[in-house]
């Protein structure tokens, strides 16, 4: 009785120890699936002829583990990203330039949705990257 239970433990280890495994490989592929997203929304930024000041909307797309999962978005110095995305409606600035009760129409900004349209034009090599057998 006593060997089959050093037996068990022993399998019940290794199957322990396997599953440790695969879990690190599915973290490390959505690693790199983060990456790669990364990269191909900063493309459709430059194929969508987004124009940012110091490159700021650029250098602020970003990916950062979250648990067990991944998030990919913009962050600082891209704070204005939103902006873009979904567009804004005309806006108007108060007191301008100190003036009171003085109100300026500044425009608005059309939505140029970078990420969405990213995520719709990947979602096959990502879906791919993903399931690939391990």
């Amino acid at each position: 009785m006593n060997g089959f239970n050093y037996k068990y433990q022993a399998v019940k280890g290794g199957f322990e120890q396997v599953i440790k495994e695969v879990e690190r490989e599915e973290i490390r592929r959505m690693g790199r699936t983060a990456a790669y997203l990364r990269k191909q929304v900063i493309k459709q930024i430059d194929n969508m002829g987004i124009k940012t000041q110091s490159r700021r909307l650029k250098k602020g797309i970003r990916y950062k583990r979250e648990g067990d999962s991944y998030l990919i978005g913009a962050t600082s110095p891209a704070s204005h990203a939103h902006l873009i995305h979904q567009g804004t409606d005309t806006r108007f600035v108060k007191n301008y330039m100190g003036h009171q009760g003085v109100s300026v129409n500044v425009g608005y900004v059309a939505p140029k949705p970078f990420l969405t349209k990213t995520f719709q034009e990947e979602k096959d090599e990502i879906i791919k990257r993903l399931s690939e057998p391990l």
